[in-house]
Order: structure tokens, then sequence, then C-alpha cells
């Protein structure tokens, strides 16, 4: 479990690996465009994990995301990626183009960064 006190945050050893693990996990999908939707949707779903995991508040990811403004060294940046998940899981044969995959990736990782999970 987490610290509460998120000026001085610190995860505990065995979570971080667990996130570390689901990070690496989901970047395997990053090497084919057929998977990059399952990419954009595990890393969503993982940024997600990790708000619950701090006792962020909110009903659904979003209401967690305005909670978490604050913590999040871009949160436009996040926003953007959340919001291309959410087009990803309504049209799964949205085409993406790469920059925009890398881009969200990036905020993602940076977002579960901010909140203490990824090294």
């Amino acid at each position: 479990r987490c610290s509460r006190d998120w000026s001085s945050d610190v995860c505990s050893s065995d979570l971080k690996s667990k996130f570390n693990s689901k990070w690496k996990q989901l970047q395997k999908y990053c090497a084919h465009k057929e998977t990059w939707p399952r990419a954009l949707i595990d890393a969503d779903n993982l940024l997600d994990q990790a708000m619950k995991n701090k006792k962020i508040k909110g009903s659904n990811m979003g209401e967690r995301l305005v909670d978490a403004q604050k913590i999040f060294s871009n949160n436009e940046a996040i926003w953007v990626a959340h919001k291309l998940c959410n087009k990803v899981q309504e049209n799964q044969k949205l085409r993406l183009k790469e920059t925009e995959v890398k881009k969200a990736l990036i905020s993602i990782g940076q977002g579960l960064k901010d909140l203490g999970v990824l090294k």
C-alpha cells in the first residue's frame, strides 16, 4: 500500500514492481500497429488502477483525473491520452498514428511516475 501523504508518498517496492511489470508488458503491444489499441487501453486502465490505489476520489476515471490534476506534471497531456483511449474503445478500427500513440503512452507513463508507481 502507498502512503496517503502526497508530499512524502512512497510506494512499497512490491506495488512499484507490479506496476513496472505491467507497464513493460503493455509496451510489447507497441511493436505492431494492430496491437496499438490494446497498448493504449491497457495503459489507461493501469493509470486508473494507480489512482484507485492512491485513494483518489471519483466514481469513474474522469472524476479521478479531475481530483488528481494537481499531481500530474502535465494534466492536459493525460486528458488527451485518456480521450484517445476512449475513442479507441468506441471504435476498435480507428486508424491511429504512431506519433499520437507514442505521445499518449509517454503522457500516461509520466502520470504513473507522478503518482509514484513507476520508476
